[in-house]
């Protein structure tokens, strides 16, 4: 049995063991990974540590530390309840309103890292307060952080292009970006689309009656002001930098912002200025959340040094041609759960893009849009970048948070893989006409 073959039926048993006997999956992936890497990969102890994902500990943690006084001091509560009732006479296009907050957030140079977040915090509480679908919220949250850092300037969407730039399509690098966009973000507005009108709940949105909601009182006013000070900072120095390059200081500060420790001091000051009970914001903290998404992230940097996202790229050889494009979307998605889209799929394909074009004749545009896309596809796994920021936002107590990791798992990621598959088989007939 192959290392690939070993590390994917250690990562199903772990997601069957953990519903089954009520133990967290990442801890068992924790395990899993101590197994392979040591006694399977031969790595020691102190390898192993380094694979560990502290990155994403400290944003998981940093950003839940900092919401979490929103959240137990009722801001985000009334916060939400204004802008239901200045939408409740359009509550039924709320969704989109959603998505493109946050994909425009995510475009300015926010990322998927700053915009989901940000958004889901807000998202989720008005879903239960207004009896709307956490699916349909959660996949415009999800996707349009994903679909809008795509945009040609943006932080995907720069490295996208400087990655075909080094590729034999350098002189196609903006239009093909500009293509990758416009595919991103259209499909997952047709999902959400087609969703709202198949929801049952719509009816019930229509007539909602809202009273009018309570005003903020001192100590929520200083929360929302930290807040709008918090998200000032990551979005306009990442935007003025990303449009004037020429202020180095402003670009050595834009590098030098993370969204985890700038989160833990405005938490500090938060809790400083005794914005909310700090013991019940600490209380608060979504461990499990952490050890899910940071144990499963352990387990695949065990498989991504042995080397399964290019034992998966291989694959792609085999595939007939007239379902390349299909399959290879599909495959995209079920690599980036091992492993970042941009930091390691777009790298490892785009420079196969030319010599797939001289096998199959497909046009590299369309591989690399398949590429992107249908790695962007699953994102919103709970243990993927996106999906474990929207869980660590929605600040619910551990019987939400747990329906939030399922619905994540069972229903937002297939739904938005199988939405990405059949948009590329569409684009597939029409260049095979």
């Amino acid at each position: 049995m192959g290392i690939m073959s070993i590390v994917i039926i250690a990562i199903i048993i772990a997601i069957i063991c953990g519903e089954k006997f009520r133990v967290n999956s990442g801890i068992l992936a924790v395990a899993f990974a101590y197994i392979i890497g040591s006694f399977i990969l031969n790595l020691l102890p102190e390898e192993l540590y380094l694979l560990w994902p502290t990155q994403l500990f400290m944003v998981i943690f940093g950003v839940s530390f900092f919401f979490n006084f929103a959240n137990t001091n009722g801001t985000l509560e009334i916060l939400g309840s204004h802008i239901i009732y200045i939408f409740r006479d359009h509550l039924f296009w709320l969704p989109l309103g959603f998505f493109f907050t946050t994909a425009l957030i995510s475009g300015l140079g926010g990322g998927v890292w700053s915009s989901v977040p940000i958004v889901g915090a807000l998202a989720l509480p008005l879903c239960k307060q207004a009896n709307m679908n956490k699916t349909i919220v959660s996949i415009a949250v999800v996707q349009g952080g994903l679909s809008g850092g795509n945009f040609v300037f943006g932080p995907h969407g720069a490295i996208i292009r400087a990655l075909i730039e080094r590729s034999p399509l350098a002189e196609q690098s903006f239009d093909l970006t500009n293509q990758i966009f416009f595919v991103s973000i259209s499909y997952p507005i047709l999902l959400i689309l087609l969703m709202m009108f198949l929801d049952k709940r719509k009816a019930k949105l229509e007539t909602l009656q809202l009273a009018k909601p309570e005003t903020f009182n001192k100590q929520q006013k200083k929360t929302l002001s930290l807040i709008l000070l918090f998200i000032s900072i990551m979005l306009l120095v990442p935007v003025i930098s990303n449009f004037n390059q020429s202020l180095k200081w402003l670009s050595d500060l834009n590098e030098r912002l993370d969204l985890g420790l700038v989160a833990i001091i405005f938490g500090l000051v938060a809790y400083m200025l005794k914005l909310s009970d700090g013991r019940k914001v600490l209380d608060r903290t979504p461990w499990d959340t952490i050890w899910l998404t940071c144990g499963m992230a352990f387990l695949i940097g065990v498989g991504a040094e042995a080397g399964i996202t290019q034992q998966l790229a291989n694959i792609i050889t085999y595939i007939p041609t007239p379902v390349m494009p299909i399959v290879l979307t599909f495959l995209c998605g079920f690599m980036s759960i091992f492993s970042s889209t941009v930091g390691v799929i777009a790298p490892l394909l785009f420079p196969t893009l030319e010599s797939i074009f001289l096998a199959t004749g497909i046009n590299p545009s369309l591989i690399a849009i398949c590429i992107i896309v249908g790695g962007f596809s699953a994102g919103g796994a709970p243990f993927s970048d996106a999906g474990s920021l929207l869980l660590s936002a929605s600040g619910g107590d551990l019987g939400e948070q747990k329906q939030l990791y399922q619905r994540l798992l069972f229903k937002v990621a297939p739904l938005c893989v199988a939405a990405a598959v059949v948009t590329m088989g569409i684009l597939t007939i029409f260049y095979f006409i």
